[in-house]
């Protein structure tokens, strides 16, 4: 007497052990079509879904890494005021705080920087200025933001640190 699966009213994975039902579903080349479609369309969904949340977030990152770099700056200016009984010049700038001229050398400690941090993250240079003002001398290190320009807001906005804003506080 045949077996139902020999008269094939039972598929071939029911039949036998280890097999299973999966490998009837791929049998046919127009199921294995439907179901990579199905699986990319899923994928496709999820990334519609998951992408939007997150590069909102990565707009909102830059303002905060540039407030990361200018504390930074601002301990490294500190650091070099401490070691040299000055803040770098407006013609050493920030650079000053990886090299300093060589009469100075017996006094300088640094590098006060580890990382090179010329620039926001927006591409644009961090800006720095040394005053004089009736509390003595002050400064400031700042970053105009995406737009490169005074002002703005959102991205756009400056972002100062430094002294300057202690006084003004």
């Amino acid at each position: 007497m045949a077996s139902q699966a020999e008269k094939g009213m039972m598929p071939t994975s029911l039949m036998g052990r280890g097999r299973t039902l999966g490998v009837v579903i791929l049998r046919s080349p127009m199921r294995v079509v439907y179901v990579t479609l199905m699986a990319m369309l899923a994928f496709g969904v999820g990334w519609l879904i998951l992408i939007p949340p997150v590069l909102g977030r990565a707009s909102q990152t830059k303002p905060v890494k540039a407030k990361c770099d200018l504390s930074v700056l601002v301990e490294a200016v500190q650091q070099f005021k401490a070691d040299m009984g000055r803040y770098p010049t407006d013609e050493e700038g920030l650079s000053g705080l990886k090299d300093v001229a060589v009469p100075e050398r017996k006094r300088w400690r640094g590098p006060y920087l580890k990382q090179d941090l010329s620039k926001d993250p927006w591409g644009n240079p961090y800006l720095y200025a040394v005053m004089d003002t009736d509390a003595g001398e002050k400064f400031q290190v700042m970053s105009y933001g995406a737009d490169a320009m005074p002002g703005g807001v959102g991205d756009d906005a400056d972002l100062v640190d430094g002294t300057l804003e202690e006084q003004a506080g």
